[in-house]
């Protein structure tokens, strides 16, 4: 499937208070700003839609896209509930972070 690439400008803002999730598909990625207030300015991070999965938190099952965004080297993927946008799981194996 190509990718579909977009700008988003989310400085100060949830990139899933956007009301995207529902549209987004597997194999497609966007670019979201952000501000970065130890650097004090304008960030960029690229976010890709890896796949659609089912997971389980607090014995409730939820339909979730993966999404994995990368910032200054350090992968995190993200399992976001496909219908509210929360982020339901999060991943960051470079520092063996699990939330």
């Amino acid at each position: 499937m190509p990718s579909r690439s977009e700008k988003k400008d989310s400085t100060g803002v949830s990139p899933w208070s956007f009301n995207i999730v529902a549209s987004l598909k597997p194999g497609e990625s966007f670019t979201v700003n952000f501000f970065n207030p130890l650097a004090r300015r304008i960030e960029a991070t690229e976010i890709r839609v890896i796949k659609k999965d089912r997971i389980t938190i607090a014995g409730v099952l939820s339909d979730a896209l993966v999404i994995e965004s990368e910032y200054q080297g350090f992968k995190t993927l993200s399992w976001i509930d496909a219908e509210k946008g929360d982020i339901l799981k999060q991943e960051t194996p470079q520092l063996n972070l699990n939330l």
